[in-house]
């Protein structure tokens, strides 16, 4: 059945559809070596950011800690988390896990968090722990812009490269061709003065 469809295209169109799957074949791979790419340099950046966050938050978290100064703790993680819109939740625990302060968006339970965590310590002794979760929503509507970019310039390019085949196609091959035909038909038909000039080297 395909075959038998296929067989009945014109030379044009096969020509065409052969460019067309190779060109999308390509794309499709380039797209996603290229997503591949941007998204394990987009989840690194994150990470080292996640992790200098953390460490830093827990470094001036042991003085408030040691001085029993626990609003002044709460308004440093109320500060770290309100400072990143990308921070979901940012939590500091004592040595036995039991949560001092925490700060939390709205809605943060639907949201998919890279989680960081970081101690508390006072001379190499741990006294508590910083907890802080990232959104990558941000690193979703990255890739997803980016694939959308992507699929646009794949489509304009398959559209432009269709065309210029097809215009070539038609006036290098298919015209002289054409020409040729009436020729052989005209002398298939017994007039035997025609001729047709080669007007190339092929």
């Amino acid at each position: 059945m395909t075959n038998s469809f296929l067989f009945h295209w014109t030379l044009t169109r096969k020509f065409l559809a052969s460019i067309l799957l190779a060109l999308l074949v390509i794309f499709t791979a380039m797209g996603l070596v290229i997503n591949t790419h941007e998204k394990k340099v987009l989840m690194n950046e994150l990470a080292e950011k996640g992790e200098n966050v953390t460490r830093i938050l827990a470094a001036i978290s042991a003085e408030p800690i040691l001085s029993f100064n626990f609003s002044a703790l709460e308004n440093q993680v109320r500060y770290v988390g309100a400072g990143d819109e990308n921070i979901i939740f940012a939590t500091v625990t004592d040595r036995e896990d039991k949560v001092m302060t925490e700060y939390r968006k709205a809605g943060s339970e639907k949201v998919n968090v890279l989680d960081f965590s970081s101690p508390i310590l006072q001379q190499n002794e741990k006294i508590g722990m910083v907890r802080i979760g990232y959104s990558t929503t941000s690193i979703r509507d990255a890739l997803r812009q980016s694939q959308v970019i992507l699929a646009g310039l794949s489509v304009a390019t398959m559209f432009l490269v269709s065309l210029i085949v097809y215009l070539l196609f038609r006036f290098l091959a298919l015209k002289p061709i054409d020409r040729l035909n009436t020729v052989v038909g005209q002398v298939a038909g017994g007039d035997l003065t025609r001729t047709i000039e080669a007007e190339s080297g092929d």
